[in-house]
């Protein structure tokens, strides 16, 4: 990837347009202006450096006019090409078509999965910027073999981010499961010169791909043999090989300093070095007729090695059923979830009203992932996985029943697809209903369909979608031994084999038929097995004996009945998902034989004395609840001395904190008491915990907020919206939200910033509005950037530096980026931190955080916990998010 020179001057006595000339030729826009030439870079040619000369970079189209003007002798020339100006400055001239082939195809493949068109338009863009030539394959492998492969410019399918399915079509192919259709799938890839594959599907995808791969080499021998490659294609293969195959790509900036892919998110801090590409220069394969006039006459086709290369497999784990080995989760699964939990919460308000019993299928076909995941969200009574077949009948028959019998109005069963007996007999959905009607209950059965692969893509997708695909061009660009699979988990990156991974599912399949359903279980993801032991954890058929349940206060003071005693209160700022830690740890309570009371209204509520014992399912009716069913309280004037005489005075072993970061230095004072705190905020700001509960319903909500932007900027024409988001000191919110939307520009408090930074953003807008395309633009800024400006001010100075191509306006979030019901993942890490609290307070824990860090529950000793934090910002000092602080810029 190259800098750019917007704009270079010169000037001098008796400096005319003449002077000019050969910049106009080369492809630049030239203006004079009183013995001065303002020469600035355009599409079709770039001004890279000023260093020893003045570098320009463009097409092989222009040598022919330099020819043909007598600006460069035809057959004394070296490449680069060096010239003189008449004012006699250096220019040294390079061309497009010089380097190495860097051709990408983008194939979606089998069904969609939500979060493929933020993949696709990653790679698009990221792979323009690094000089790659990127086409699309309609129609999944169908369309390689159709020869349905068209190149992809900056603007071509990347407007679709926040919807589901994948713009490039997709389609499960019979041709290619032959070898002849395989065959014209490399002839047709040969013919445009592709050297790299990404593909984005599930298991049949990866394996394909591979497939393909493996005989790329074979089946090109042949069709060079078979004269079925033309020589104009096989002179263009023989270029592309000449040059630097090893070396690795740099990035020229306009201080001649070298960043290599070690750097490939940026360096976040220095935005004046971040340059203005233009996307163009390569949209034609015409561009390269005068290349291969100057290639000499044709080499002899019977040397057929010289015209064999290798194709780079990269693939990209793109599956709602989340059941490929070796990637934690995949594009799409997280969209299906949000799917299925929303059509439960819309069940639960007909569940009340007639005391049904539900029986919700779900799809997923032989993996229970969407299937566990749902029953954890969404405290399901039950649910049948096709990995853990088990003596079903009487065990919800017995969930179910406890529940009524304690008065939860409303039951469900979740049941997966794929569902089976002990000995490998499906379980029919049907079957389900007619065990609980045959029990005595009034049961529905719903099935939810393909239903759950569509609608608006949820923030984790697309922000994975977007990280995966600038991944995948990295490595493209790289040299490659062996094909790859690449996928995400808690924002952190990983890449294995692709082999391995085909292996692996060759593998569980032939479990599978062998029915060795423990082996398939132990070879699911971690947090797959993390959450089904933490289900099986939560599972109701028994009640310990809870005594008084009539929120009676005057037995708490009393002698204790051996039992631990537990207080539960949530603090600080309300945060979605805090009512099912609160639900997940009460009911968990109930099931553990443990003394339990919440405490409404958080620390204040405790020194008043409030202390509640809660009734079994009290607080399931508030699990779809995104705000605080106890009380936060005032965190203003809390006393620790009367927090610790209340302590002592109700006789609490332990204490559940369900809150933000000021609650730390809160319980680190507490003595001679357990104190767990469950991370609830949605500035995901607390140290010991990937993503705290309520961060991933704001970043939806913010997403939201942004489409609906996005459409009045589009609809306005030259018109960017700011969106100014909440976080306090903390940009995690502005940042992972601003790459899941395709932010323009996104700023955060973690960098600093000058107003020149401001006209920098405004100065690109020019360049962006210039192109008279309809643009959806919009820019996060979090609200503590540029020393807490007024967003209305940041904008006017926006507008100020506009140049009259473009307006703005401007969105507050404020308090609504809180959000309504809770996401899947808040639900999901509320559900199984709930019940691990409890667990710590057990086990005598002492004071500290438990989170869910990558695929496992940690606690985090509070002297641990206040080493990583910063007091005075109420931050993470090193947030692990920050390294991609840059990727907006890098697919604007």
């Amino acid at each position: 990837m190259e800098a750019v020179i917007e704009e270079l001057l010169l000037s001098g006595d008796g400096v005319s347009q003449k002077h000019g000339e050969v910049y106009e030729v080369l492809g630049l826009d030239v203006i004079y202006d009183r013995e001065t030439l303002k020469i600035y870079s355009t599409r079709k040619a770039r001004i890279t450096s000023i260093s020893s000369g003045i570098h320009v970079h463009t097409s092989y189209k222009v040598l022919r006019r330099l020819m043909t003007r007598g600006l460069v002798n035809e057959n004394g020339h070296g490449m680069p090409l060096e010239m003189v100006d008449m004012m006699g400055n250096k220019i040294v001239v390079t061309f497009s078509g010089q380097g190495r082939m860097n051709r990408i195809a983008i194939v979606t493949s089998g069904g969609d999965a939500s979060g493929m068109n933020s993949a696709i338009k990653s790679i698009i863009r990221t792979g323009i910027k690094w000089g790659a030539s990127v086409y699309g394959v309609y129609n999944g492998y169908d369309g390689l073999i159709s020869n349905n492969i068209r190149r992809l410019s900056w603007d071509t399918e990347t407007h679709c981010s926040s919807q589901g399915g994948t713009v490039l079509l997709s389609a499960r192919s019979q041709k290619f499961m032959e070898r002849s259709g395989r065959k014209q799938a490399v002839l047709n890839m040969v013919e445009k010169r592709i050297n790299c594959i990404i593909v984005l599907g599930g298991d049949g995808s990866m394996k394909g791909a591979m497939t393909l791969r493996d005989e790329f080499k074979d089946h090109l021998r042949d069709l060079v043999r078979e004269g079925r490659v033309s020589r104009r294609v096989l002179r263009k293969i023989e270029m592309d090989r000449i040059g630097p195959q090893d070396e690795e790509k740099i990035q020229v900036t306009t201080d001649t300093s070298v960043v290599g892919y070690s750097d490939f998110y940026g360096k976040p801090e220095c935005y004046k070095e971040t340059p203005t590409i233009y996307h163009d220069l390569n949209s034609s394969d015409d561009l390269e007729d005068f290349q291969d006039e100057c290639s000499g006459e044709g080499t002899d086709p019977r040397d057929v090695e010289k015209y064999i290369y290798d194709l780079k497999v990269i693939g990209i784990p793109a599956t709602i059923d989340n059941d490929i080995c070796g990637a934690p989760v995949s594009l799409g699964e997280d969209t299906a979830i949000h799917r299925v939990i929303e059509g439960i919460d819309h069940l639960i308000s007909t569940m009340k009203s007639h005391t049904r019993t539900f029986v919700i299928e779900v799809m997923g076909r032989k993996c229970g992932w969407i299937a566990l995941m749902s029953a954890l969200a969404s405290a399901a009574d039950y649910v049948l996985l096709p990995e853990a077949p088990c003596e079903w009948k009487e065990e919800m028959i017995g969930a179910l029943k406890t529940a009524r019998r304690y008065g939860k109005s409303g039951t469900f069963v979740i049941i997966a697809e794929g569902a089976v007996e002990r000995d490998g007999t499906p379980i029919a959905a049907s079957q389900v209903v007619e065990e609980i009607a045959r029990s005595g209950m009034e049961v529905r059965l719903l099935k939810l369909g393909h239903i759950q692969r569509g609608g608006p893509t949820s923030a984790q997708d697309r922000i994975y979608g977007t990280l995966l695909g600038v991944r995948a061009v990295e490595i493209s660009l790289g040299p490659m031994k062996e094909p790859v699979m690449i996928s995400i988990f808690r924002d952190e990156i990983s890449e294995v084999g692709l082999k391995e991974v085909i292996e692996k599912n060759e593998l569980v399949r032939s479990l599978q038929e062998r029915k060795r359903f423990a082996e398939i279980l132990e070879s699911r993801s971690d947090f797959f097995k993390l959450g089904y032991s933490y289900f099986r954890k939560s599972l109701v058929t028994r009640v310990e004996d809870i005594g008084d349940c009539s929120h009676n206060l005057s037995s708490v003071r009393n002698q204790k009945n051996g039992k631990i005693r537990i207080g539960i209160l949530q603090f600080e700022r309300r945060s979605s998902g805090m009512n099912t830690a609160l639900n997940s740890a009460i009911q968990y309570s109930l099931v553990a034989g443990v003394e339990a009371y919440y405490i409404p209204n958080g620390f204040e509520g405790l020194v008043n004395g409030h202390l509640m014992k809660p009734r079994p399912y009290e607080f399931f009716g508030e699990v779809n609840n995104g705000g605080s069913a106890i009380g936060i309280g005032s965190s203003e004037g809390i006393s620790i001395e009367l927090i610790q005489k209340r302590v002592e005075e109700y006789k609490l072993d332990s204490l559940i904190v369900i809150g933000g970061s000021r609650a730390l230095n809160i319980i680190k004072e507490l003595k001679g008491i357990d104190a767990v705190l469950i991370p609830a905020s949605s500035y995901n700001n607390i140290p010991g915990i990937d993503i705290s509960i309520g961060a991933d319903t704001a970043l939806n909500t913010i997403l939201k907020v942004s489409d609906v932007s996005k459409l009045n900027s589009f609809a306005y024409k030259n018109n960017a919206f700011v969106i100014e988001i909440g976080g306090e000191n903390c940009g995690y919110l502005s940042l992972m939200g601003g790459i899941a939307a395709g932010a323009f520009e996104v700023f955060i408090p973690e960098r600093k910033y000058l107003i020149g930074h401001l006209s920098e953003a405004a100065q690109r807008l020019r360049v962006k509005f210039r192109e008279k395309a309809r643009r959806g633009i919009v820019i996060f800024r979090n609200e503590k950037t540029f020393r807490s400006i007024p967003t209305e001010s940041f904008c006017e100075i926006l507008r100020t530096d506009s140049g009259d191509l473009f307006e703005t306006n401007y969105s507050i979030l404020g308090d609504i980026q809180q959000g309504l019901n809770p996401s899947p993942i808040d639900r999901i890490n509320a559900m199984i931190l709930g019940i691990e609290a409890v667990d710590l307070c057990l086990q005598r824990c002492g004071v500290g955080v438990v989170g869910v860090l990558k695929d496992k529950t940690k606690f985090t000793r509070i002297d641990e916990v206040l080493e990583e934090f910063d007091p005075c910002l109420h931050r993470v000092k090193d947030p692990y998010w920050l390294k991609y602080s840059n990727i907006c810029r890098s697919v604007e």
